[in-house]
């Protein structure tokens, strides 16, 4: 990538990398964890901006991401005045109950609602938590989201309800060999 956002606003300079940007990034604003009172939960998040604003935007990551996803957006948009939160949040049984464990994350947080930005896998909790707790969301907005599940299940057929049966190298060996093997992408 040439250019990039840094601190003094964006960059075109060839030598900043997404890597570079990172580093600087978590430099001046650290990986924060929350942990879920009475259960092994943890929850991951960064965090900038005023720490006095009870509305912040918050991101949610995709199924195959982290709250890093979101590190260009907490800088600019912390850097304008606004608090900024990207959460990685741990595995529940349910949605309904990701929405408990959300809504004792916020209060940590000492969030009274917020403005949720929903990527993929996030933009689908997002909206079940808006349908649960009305009143602790200010406004949602959601990428390459879904609404239902059922798709996905009819198409995972039998193999779908045994998947948390599979010993983890198995189920990462299966995830990789659905990717392309040459001719498309290269994944390192």
């Amino acid at each position: 990538m040439q250019g990039g956002y840094s601190s003094g606003g964006f960059s075109s300079s060839s030598s900043s990398t997404i890597e570079s940007d990172f580093a600087v990034f978590k430099s001046t604003c650290p990986l924060l964890k929350f942990a879920q009172p009475h259960t092994e939960l943890e929850w991951a998040y960064y965090q900038a901006g005023p720490s006095t604003d009870s509305n912040p935007i918050l991101f949610l990551h995709g199924t195959s991401s982290t709250a890093a996803a979101f590190f260009y957006q907490v800088q600019a948009l912390s850097e304008k005045g606004y608090r900024v939160v990207s959460a990685q949040y741990p595995a529940f049984d349910s949605p309904e109950e990701w929405c408990k464990g959300f809504d004792l994350f916020l209060d940590a947080l000492k969030c009274r609602a917020v403005h949720i930005v929903g990527a993929g896998l996030g933009g689908f909790l997002a909206q079940h938590f808006a349908f649960r707790y009305p009143n602790r969301v200010r406004s949602l907005v959601l990428c390459n989201s879904f609404a239902s599940t059922h798709a996905f299940a009819a198409r995972a057929g039998t193999w779908g309800c045994m998947i948390y049966l599979m010993p983890t190298p198995l189920l990462r060996q299966a995830m990789q060999d659905t990717f392309p093997q040459s001719g498309y992408m290269e994944l390192s």
